[in-house]
């Protein structure tokens, strides 16, 4: 096995025996070793070691052991990756500056790889793709870059960038080696861009925009760029305003990269009081698309209902920068309760860590535990007073039992009933459904001691002087309407004291007490211990304690075994031994810290774990607002089901809104978020120039003309609550016959559209001469394939031709002036690519050609790529490694940047006029190394 040291040389030791068949695979031998050594089959490679310095890199996995001609008692090199990504092997050999015979020898132009330099997969995959733009590629292969080198331009880098990215080209198109160690454009790269310096993982997007502008200024033909000032559209066409900006565009900037990368992007601002619309036309080279389904936030909160029903889970779906108020409002149409009767609050554990705030928004958090929503009472009903005095309302309150209590039903927000579910003790809650408690109970004459199963006790009556829970006007000071439920600030950890007093309700927390083997005082042979799931009890001014308890009942009772029957002539130890079942209530109700742990009554010295809230009718007057609910140990360990805390009715909703988080998505359909019309926020206001001050506005995105290689950037990277997180949703993409028509802007949409419209009429009458002429050039249409499909079906060759004329387009070699000769018929070329004849300018067909791959996090993720080499195979490039694939083995659903090529571009057509000119051959190497002493470097 080798793996890497901080010196030259990488350490070998014998690692294991083993013994396998001539017949296995290579593949079959891979897996065993990475099982049996515990390594990851990413990070582990082998060689085939017949000395010390004659290895052999083993990658044909299909041969077996006897076709690779190993031999009985040969030695296999096990190589494990390092920790910055790079090789051992690699690396020895690149310190030492030696050729490595085993990397030389003839190979498929183009099918060979680039030596990590430690975490640098990001710029290899940037480099391959790059590298396999074939008309980028031909251009340095030819020379060309020797006579446009720029080397005077202030934008530029002296013309370094340009001819290492030509000498790398050359090396890897050369056919001679598998492997080659961009070391010189690395340091060029970070010598002028020094924030990819270093051994972190860089993203591969930003790289490569680094790069397309490196090689553009350092190949500019401009060489004394003019000053041009921006003209607003005012009102004029859309043609003429595109037409200007690209003239001033190439201006200032002409290369073979504007000529293959450069588009034109539409943007559109209208303002939202005036109505005045101002229009402009910027260049692009990076297509970079929002994910859809990514700029939702997808929330599951659990509602708690004051009846004691099971409660139910919901899923929704919002807009990153909505409030909390907007998740109550969805909640409510759910659940059908109104948004005041709601409070919104983060579950961690067995405690409620936070109250959310309807003004704070969803971006601003990152739930930690889980959410829940709790049910309280409604506004008491309000009488319009017929005088200027306010009305005095009195309010009756019936004695009722324990069983009553039980069967308790709370009306919703409009008055209708919630569904009767049967309790875990066997009951089922009956009577008449009323705005309040006390109006849902039955009548208490009927109810019996022991009914239905609830355990009350023999010497207590079932009623009290004022045992019921309050009517809606019972409850004292009128209820809070929905806009206190925001006044709690975003920086509070937990509920404060007095803002739970002015919501008029109190959090209860289950507790038990579990007992120490260690302890230095008595009062430490037990330690509190809180479990379950916490409760919001309504409380006002009138709340009895014994209203309390009631309440309290009616949400725990589900998690209550029934009593088991009673039969006198069959004895029953664990009955006999349950002191509960002699109780009214199978717990005890204490003043406890809002941690539930400490009293709110007793002085800290006293060491009080919770002073007893007594079950009797008086006033409760908010004497502590948090309360733990402390169960009997023998009814919490017979009779408490502790399985059922935690389950959930799941609403239709939660696997509607997980479906579409995990559903794939369409490249379509981030080009139709892309060009979406979106709002301009508060922070965002746009200056009207007809209004004279800045007026909110709405702006919209679209694409005026396509350039002949379209490079799509998939923002899967997200800066939230500041910190980058990674979006893995799978993008759905087409490998053939890419058609962004329906994406462009009105003006270049038409003339696609028309072109089509008389397609479709040459194929309705294939006899007529005239469509005969108009459809000639049109290649039959392609599909998009799937993964089970042969890679030559979606690689057709780019340099066929289809044997036909087109219609008369006029083409110059430059690309300044090229213009499609239009008629009347409203058909015009806006996007003047240099096609090959018989290619109509108007059939916007794109190919796929490679495309760049990340798996993991950011920082510490991995960069593939893919190509389509000219021989119509597809490769991976896995930094120096490049293995042929079939289309179906692409990892297409970890896609960061996909790579386009307009379907029938003539490469000659782009390449330069250097009739005449001198070639730039100056030798960099003598600065490279001038400059390279000058670092220090320690060891």
């Amino acid at each position: 096995m080798a793996v890497g040291q901080i010196n030259t040389t990488p350490k070998r030791y014998l690692a294991y025996l083993a013994t396998f068949s001539r017949t296995s695979s290579l593949r079959q031998v891979f897996d065993f070793l990475c099982a049996r050594l515990r390594l990851r089959s990413d990070d582990t490679r082998l060689w085939q070691m017949r000395d010390e310095n004659n290895l052999v890199l083993l990658e044909e996995e299909p041969l077996t052991l006897e076709q690779l001609g190993i031999e009985d008692g040969e030695q296999i090199l096990i190589e494990v990756r390092n920790k910055d990504q790079t090789w051992p092997e690699e690396m020895s050999c690149i310190i030492n500056a030696r050729l490595d015979q085993k990397n030389q020898g003839p190979t498929e132009k183009g099918a060979t790889g680039l030596n990590n330099l430690g975490n640098t997969c990001f710029m290899n995959a940037a480099l391959q793709c790059v590298s396999n733009t074939r008309p980028l590629t031909q251009y340095f292969i030819n020379q060309k870059h020797l006579y446009e080198l720029n080397r005077s331009n202030p934008l530029g880098m002296k013309g370094h960038i340009a001819k290492r990215y030509g000498d790398l080209v050359h090396d890897l198109w050369s056919g001679t080696s598998k492997t080659v160690a961009p070391l010189k454009l690395r340091w060029t790269i970070g010598k002028y861009a020094p924030r990819f310096n270093g051994f972190q993982q860089h993203d591969s997007q930003e790289l490569l925009a680094f790069l397309l502008d490196g090689l553009h200024e350092d190949l500019n033909r401009v060489q004394d760029k003019p000053y041009i000032e921006l003209k607003d559209s005012a009102g004029r066409p859309d043609n003429e305003v595109a037409w200007e900006a690209w003239e001033n565009h190439i201006r200032r900037n002409r290369s073979v990269v504007v000529d293959l990368f450069h588009g034109q992007l539409q943007s559109t601002v209208t303002c939202m009081v005036c109505g005045n619309t101002s229009v402009r036309f910027d260049p692009f080279n990076f297509l970079s698309l929002p994910l859809p389904m990514e700029s939702c936030v997808h929330v599951e909160v659990v509602v708690v209902r004051l009846d004691g029903s099971v409660p139910v889970r919901y899923g929704l779906q919002l807009n990153p920068e909505e409030r909390y108020a907007a998740v109550k409002a969805q909640v409510s149409a759910l659940c059908g309760l109104a948004p005041h009767q709601i409070i919104l609050t983060e579950v961690v554990g067995a405690v409620i860590k936070l109250l959310l705030p309807d003004d704070r928004r969803l971006q601003a958090t990152s739930p930690i535990g889980a959410l829940f929503a709790y049910e309280v009472l409604p506004d008491p009903v309000q009488f319009a007073p017929s005088s200027d005095e306010d009305p005095l309302l009195v309010f009756h309150r019936e004695p009722q039992t324990l069983t009553q209590i039980q069967r308790m039903v709370i009306a919703n927000s409009n008055g209708s009933s919630v569904k009767q579910q049967p309790l875990a003790n066997g009951s089922v809650p009956t009577g008449d459904v009323g705005p309040s408690i006390a109006d849902a109970a039955g009548d208490s004459s009927s109810q019996g001691p022991g009914s239905e199963g609830v355990p009350e006790r023999p010497d207590t009556p079932g009623s009290t002087s004022s045992g019921s829970a309050a009517a809606s006007g019972s409850w004292g000071a009128p209820y809070m309407d929905s806009g206190m439920t925001s006044s709690l600030t975003s920086n509070s950890s937990a509920a404060d004291l007095s803002e739970l007093a002015r919501r008029n309700f109190v959090v209860a927390y289950h507790r038990k007490m579990m007992r120490q083997d260690v302890y230095f005082l008595s009062s430490q042979k037990t330690r509190p211990t809180l479990f379950g799931l916490p409760l919001v009890l309504p409380c006002h001014d009138g709340t009895s304690k014994q209203d309390l308890y009631r309440m309290v009942w009616t949400q725990v009772a589900r998690l209550v075994s029934p009593l088991p029957p009673s039969e006198a002539t069959v004895p029953n130890h664990a009955q006999d031994c349950d002191d509960s079942l002699g109780y009214e209530y199978p717990f005890t109700l204490k003043a406890v810290q809002k941690d539930g742990l400490m009293c709110s009554w007793c002085p800290w010295y006293k060491f009080c774990r919770g002073c007893k809230v007594e079950c009797n009718d008086a006033d409760f007057s908010f004497s502590s607002l948090y309360l733990s609910i402390d169960w009997d140990p023998t009814a919490l360990h017979l009779r408490y089901q502790a399985s059922q805390e935690r389950v959930y009715m799941d609403h239709p909703s939660v696997e509607r809104t997980r479906q579409q988080k995990a559903e794939p998505i369409s490249v379509h359909d981030c080009l139709e978020a892309f060009t979406k019309e979106e709002h301009l926020g508060e922070d965002e206001k746009y200056y009207c120039s007809h209004c004279k001050q800045h007026q909110l506005a709405s702006k919209k995105l679209q694409i005026y003309r396509l350039p002949p290689v379209m490079i799509i950037h998939l923002k899967r990277f997200q800066l939230l609550n500041g910190k980058w997180v990674k979006s893995q949703k799978i993008v759905r993409f087409p490998f053939v016959d890419f058609d962004p028509t329906d994406y462009l802007s009105p003006v270049p949409r038409k003339a696609a559209m028309n072109f089509k419209c008389q397609q479709r009429i040459c194929v309705n009458q294939p006899e007529s001469p005239a469509a005969t002429r108009v459809a000639a050039g049109k290649r039959p249409a392609g599909r998009c394939p799937t993964k089970n499909e042969n890679s030559s079906q979606h690689s057709p060759s780019r340099h066929s031709v289809t044997k036909s004329q087109s219609p008369s387009v006029q083409t110059l070699t430059n690309g300044d002036t090229y213009r499609n000769g239009g008629s009347g018929d409203g058909i015009h070329d806006h996007h003047q690519h240099r096609l090959h004849p018989g290619y109509h300018p108007l059939d916007l067909k794109y190919q796929m050609y490679a495309l760049a791959c990340h798996s993991g996090i950011l920082g510490g993720g991995h960069y593939v790529s893919y190509a389509c080499n000219p021989n119509n195979r597809w490769y991976c490039y896995n930094d120096s490694s490049c293995k042929e694939v079939k289309v179906d083995q692409i990892d297409s659903d970890s896609a960061y940047m996909l790579f386009y090529e307009r379907e029938g571009i003539n490469y000659e057509a782009y390449m330069p006029d250097t009739e005449g000119k001198v070639p730039d051959a100056r030798d960099i190497d003598d600065e490279f190394e001038n400059d390279f002493r000058k670092m220090c470097v320690l060891q």
